[in-house]
């Protein structure tokens, strides 16, 4: 049995073997067309490495072509390359390994391509890949960020200080070309309508010398953010009030303080502003002692804010004051009784003028003269301290703001004592309008002292008469 299936084994046995390679190679070929060997390509990125080579020899690269973006060709099975993606590509260029171009300025690396999967049975088509870079030195620079807004606050309110909080000094590095146009950092924030202070994170900006924003895309900087405030104030009018020390020459006066501005906005917390009613310039800035021209200076009215005031506008600091001396003249104006405000006077007393006219000599300029009448000036007396009997009094302005001075004027008043009825028909006291009306008890006081004439007027003897200056009388009309 053996024998015989030996035998049929055996027999033709060269057609056999032939038949069992033709059928091998019918396998072959028919599993190449169901699964053939194919390319196909890919892209990736490339990564760096070891860029730290080129750092430390004080050296900044770019990438340029396009090269740090690979495209390549390989060779697999098609259900092999059916399996593969871009992202099981990696492209790596390690710097260490650049190769300097013949112009010194660019540079080659030879880029290492593998795959995550079936690494052993794909084929890398063509030639090897670069990555392709320029060269230039680096350059690194520090700069101190400045605080900046953006909008305006809110109305009735000013910016108060903007300051950055933490550090403030930023360093930058990169490419020389870049960093040299860098001429300062900047960190704004934004306070457009906002009534409170306000704080923030922001991006340093950089610009160049012409005010252009810096491209930071090539740059490496220290500082992310910065932390910036914004303090946000209140505000107020204030007049500006001027002084002046010193007497002018004889027969000269002050006709007037003229300056660019007569009130100043100013800023500061509610606390600081609620204790400044007017900005006032001390007076030995305006020195006209023995002066006989007009003065005119600049003053930086800013030194002279209370601590916790700003002015609101820098622009409103350097004020120019002229203060205008004028030839001083003295004229008599005859001035009805009703024209003079008592004040001061006892309800037990009433008091009566014994003229009802009285003489009274003002002291000004020509232009301050020249339109004034008796008509227009507004007398006071002092009654306080006036016991029953005849006495002349010293009087004064009523209006101290007049510009002109009174340098003499004296009345005579009878002061009576009221009748213990209390009726007063008989008798006529002046009033604060000048009417003579009502009676009063005594007062066991002595007679008024007497009233010094004004700042400006000529010297008087006490009697109304003047000592220098030329003097005319008007009537009262």
């Amino acid at each position: 049995m053996a024998k015989k299936f030996l035998k049929t084994l055996t027999n033709n046995i060269g057609f056999k073997l032939l038949a069992v390679v033709f059928a091998f190679v019918l396998w072959l070929v028919v599993y190449n067309i169901d699964d053939p060997v194919k390319s196909k390509s890919y892209t990736t990125n490339v990564i760096i490495e070891n860029s730290s080579v080129i750092t430390d020899m004080n050296k900044y690269y770019e990438v340029v072509d396009g090269s740090n973006r690979v495209t390549f060709s390989i060779s697999a099975k098609r259900t092999t390359l059916d399996k593969l993606e871009d992202s099981d590509f990696t492209a790596v260029a390690d710097m260490s390994t650049l190769v300097m171009e013949d112009d010194g300025v660019h540079g080659t690396v030879e880029l290492k391509i593998t795959s995550s999967r079936y690494e052993s049975s794909i084929k890398y088509n063509g030639k090897a890949k670069y990555l392709r870079v320029s060269l230039e030195n680096l350059m690194t620079k520090q700069f101190v960020i400045s605080p900046n807004t953006k909008g305006k606050v809110a109305d009735g309110y000013a910016l108060g200080d903007v300051i950055i909080s933490g550090s403030n000094i930023l360093k930058v590095s990169g490419p020389e070309s870049v960093v040299s146009q860098i001429s300062g950092a900047m960190a704004t924030i934004d306070v457009n309508g906002v009534a409170t202070s306000v704080s923030d994170n922001v991006i340093p900006t950089l610009y160049d010398a012409q005010g252009n924003e810096i491209d930071t895309t090539k740059l490496t900087m220290n500082i992310s953010t910065v932390s910036i405030e914004a303090a946000v104030l209140g505000t107020k009018d204030v007049p500006v009030v001027f002084e002046t020390i010193g007497t002018p020459a004889e027969s000269y006066a002050v006709a007037e303080i003229t300056a660019d501005v007569d009130t100043v906005k100013v800023k500061g917390y509610a606390s600081a502003l609620n204790e400044i009613t007017s900005l006032n310039v001390p007076a030995e800035l305006l020195d006209i002692s023995e002066m006989s021209d007009s003065l005119t200076t600049t003053i930086d009215i800013s030194e002279y804010l209370p601590t916790g005031v700003t002015l609101v506008d820098n622009g409103d600091a350097v004020v120019e004051v002229t203060v205008v001396i004028a030839k001083y003249e003295t004229e008599v104006f005859n001035v009805s009784t009703s024209r003079i405000e008592v004040e001061g006077l006892s309800d037990k007393y009433t008091l009566e003028f014994v003229e009802s006219t009285i003489p009274v000599t003002i002291g000004g300029t020509a232009d301050q003269l020249a339109g004034l009448s008796a008509s227009k000036i507004l007398l006071k007396l002092d009654a306080s301290g006036l016991t029953a009997g005849t006495h002349t009094v010293h009087l004064t302005l009523a209006d101290a703001d007049t510009g002109y001075k009174l340098a003499s004027g004296t009345a005579e008043v009878t002061v009576k004592k009221t009748s213990s009825s209390g009726n007063n028909s008989d008798n006529s006291t002046n009033s604060g309008s000048g009417e003579n009306t009502g009676n009063s008890d005594s007062q066991d006081t002595p007679a008024s002292a007497e009233v010094e004439p004004e700042d400006g007027a000529q010297n008087t003897d006490g009697t109304g008469d003047t000592s220098t200056g030329t003097s005319t009388n008007k009537n009262n009309n």
